[in-house]
């Protein structure tokens, strides 16, 4: 993680960004001035930190010093969960390129489930390391002379139970661990309110989308017996009605994104303009006339074309109709 955090830090005076317009911006100077006026100092922080751990580790532990030094260094360390937040922006990045809306809230779901298990861990290793007198937890409770793995393993347990109100088995020493465990009581029981309703709401709104689809589907089936239409059409019709539920699902309308009505008008024309020149430029006559005249092709593309979704074998018109457009 140290290669690639390092590496991070020239790569993002290269990366651009999207300015409040909406335009992306690729000028090297700009790009540098955001950076150094927002995450640089951040970066070079933690990277020191992590390079000094390193250096700690492999000199035996004397890098930073004895007794109250040391524990310092050690919290100073917890500096580098500053690297979650860029670590979230990075998620909800790569989240724009899902387009299913179930996936969407599956992923989530596991997000949340995460974002517990994470802050238990950190809770666990300060839970863990707090107090080291004879009246901690770990000696009362005989976890002083264990291996980690069994400590670190009660201290998780420890940790995840102050979501659901804390337990018996494992109880504060000192008056530092008892603060320590009254805050993170009142920290953990706003917390699982909040991730137990966040979950719960994406289950249901899961439950939904499932339910819908069924109810439409079934309505339909009952509708297509009620009026005796044949097998064959019927099941053609089925079949149309599923694969339109899916592409519904893959493509949104246009008219269903209210806040497009808000752009200003020339990027709708862009918009258009990029969506339907890719069709449109399969055929030898337009793709010389986007060439020629680009402006003209862009008011056709935002005023005399939308999309249509069909399935093989639909007839999109018969000789002798009268166009509606």
């Amino acid at each position: 993680t140290r290669l690639f955090w390092t590496a991070d830090m020239p790569l993002s005076f290269n990366t651009g960004f999207v300015r409040p317009t909406g335009s992306i911006e690729m000028n090297r100077p700009a790009i540098a001035r955001k950076y150094l006026r927002s995450w640089f100092p951040v970066d070079v922080l933690v990277l020191i930190i992590d390079w000094l751990d390193m250096a700690q580790d492999e000199s035996g532990g004397n890098f930073a010093g004895l007794g109250k030094a040391s524990r310092g260094f050690r919290l100073i360390r917890m500096v580098r969960l500053i690297r979650v937040v860029r670590i979230n922006k990075r998620l909800e990045s790569l989240l724009e390129y899902i387009n299913s809306e179930r996936l969407l809230i599956v992923v989530d779901i596991a997000k949340n489930m995460f974002i517990i298990l994470g802050t238990a861990h950190f809770v666990a290793c300060v839970w863990a390391s707090l107090d080291t007198s004879d009246q901690s937890w770990r000696i009362q409770f005989g976890y002083g002379g264990r291996d980690i793995s069994s400590l670190y393993l009660m201290a998780f347990h420890w940790a995840l139970a102050q979501f659901s109100g804390g337990m018996d088995e494992v109880t504060p020493g000192t008056e530092l661990e008892r603060g320590f465990a009254v805050g993170v009581l009142l920290v953990a029981f706003i917390a699982a309110s909040i991730f137990v309703s966040s979950i719960t709401s994406s289950m249901t709104q899961l439950t939904i989308i499932n339910s819908q689809e069924s109810q439409q589907l079934s309505i339909l089936k009952k509708y297509l017996s009620q009026t005796k239409i044949t097998k064959g059409l019927s099941s053609r019709i089925m079949n149309n009605a599923q694969h339109m539920l899916v592409q519904r699902k893959r493509n949104v309308d246009e008219h269903k994104v209210e806040i497009l009505g808000m752009i200003s008008d020339p990027l709708r024309v862009e918009l258009h303009f990029e969506i339907y020149t890719q069709p449109l430029s399969s055929h030898p006559f337009f793709r010389a006339y986007t060439e020629d005249s680009p402006n003209v092709v862009r008011r056709v593309c935002h005023r005399a074309m939308r999309m249509c979704i069909v399935s093989r074998g639909d007839s999109l018109f018969v000789a002798g109709e009268i166009p509606a457009n």
